[in-house]
């Protein structure tokens, strides 16, 4: 795509394009319960919806792209959910979905936020860096595989991940899928931080970050 597209805060003026676009883009996909477009409006009238993290993609004066972040409670934690993501069906892989999703991680690790996670396709989603949720011990309340729920951090929480080295007793091999890694008495994780894959270690059952592996994109 020549143009530029501009990925900016969703505004007041923008709503109604917003809603016919999800509306029309949800019409073709292959996993919908055709009421997306209704979902946004019911979340950007919730307590947990934050005009920061509602995002478009402009091209020209079109809007060809959306996407949501809110804040869900995970355990007695606020973390984000991100839900729905759309691309209009003719800008549809030429990357604007990367483009929304990575700039949407910037405000969200900017707010404070720890980490996101999503039900989505692991195909897609893995490029961004997200991993299975379940490893951390995350449960969808919704009746879906756990290989379709994911989390992506933006900040290591040391004490979680301390506390959830400790209650876990095996760990497999490391692979883009499963970033826990056992050597010896030692063990470590790798973790995306944005674009940044950031090794952590374990010794004396204390977490600390050790080095930038390098792009995790």
């Amino acid at each position: 795509m020549q143009a530029k597209v501009l990925i900016r805060q969703e505004s007041i003026q923008d709503k109604k394009k917003t809603f016919e676009l999800i509306k029309e883009t949800f019409k073709h996909a292959e996993h919908t319960d055709g009421d997306e477009h209704n979902l946004v409006e019911r979340l950007r009238e919730s307590s947990c919806f934050i005009p920061e993290l509602s995002l478009v993609a402009e091209l020209g004066n079109e809007i060809i792209g959306h996407i949501l972040f809110t804040q869900v409670k995970v355990g007695d934690t606020t973390q984000l959910a991100l839900a729905p993501l759309t691309v209009a069906v003719k800008y549809q892989r030429q990357g604007i979905g990367g483009l929304l999703i990575q700039h949407g991680h910037k405000i969200a690790k900017s707010l404070g936020y720890e980490y996101s996670i999503l039900l989505g396709y692991p195909s897609y989603y893995s490029r961004f860096g997200y991993v299975p949720a379940k490893i951390f011990g995350i449960k969808s309340p919704f009746d879906v595989p756990d290989e379709f729920l994911w989390r992506l951090t933006f900040r290591v929480n040391l004490q979680s991940l301390t506390q959830l080295w400790n209650t876990r007793k095996n760990f497999n091999s490391y692979s883009p899928s499963h970033p826990f890694q056992s050597r010896g008495r030692s063990l470590q994780i790798y973790l995306y931080m944005g674009s940044e894959m950031v090794l952590i270690k374990k010794r004396d059952n204390i977490c600390y970050p050790f080095f930038n592996v390098g792009d995790g994109t």
